[in-house]
């Protein structure tokens, strides 16, 4: 077996116009593996849909960063809610590390995991 011959999976990156000038030599170079793209921010959910529409090996989660818990907005989590419905979306991003959690991001992630129902 020769490194070709193996398919990579990708299950954690940040595919999008904030970490990559053009995402799209990423997923080129990638074209005969898999990537799954995560969404941190509000702004960024759009640009994650598109890509996983896009592109037939590129699958996404969707979620909101505790970076930007202070500023999310319902109107995200209805998008979010939305886009669940979307077959290449294949997880809510819920991350959050010990130092983070103070009230805002418990009500995020309370929020978020409401919408955990529509994964099925």
């Amino acid at each position: 077996m020769k490194l070709g011959d193996i398919m990579l999976i990708d299950t954690h990156c940040h595919i999008d116009s904030e970490s990559y000038e053009n995402p799209n030599i990423v997923i080129k170079n990638m074209e005969n593996n898999i990537i799954v793209t995560s969404a941190a921010s509000p702004e960024s959910i759009d640009e994650v849909i598109e890509l996983i529409d896009k592109n037939s090996n590129v699958y996404g989660t969707i979620g909101i960063h505790p970076e930007f818990a202070n500023s999310y907005k319902n109107e995200d989590l209805k998008k979010i809610e939305n886009y669940l419905k979307n077959p290449k979306v294949v997880g809510i991003a819920i991350a959050t590390r010990p130092d983070c959690i103070n009230e805002e991001i418990a009500k995020l992630h309370s929020s978020m995991y409401s919408l955990l129902y529509f994964l099925n």
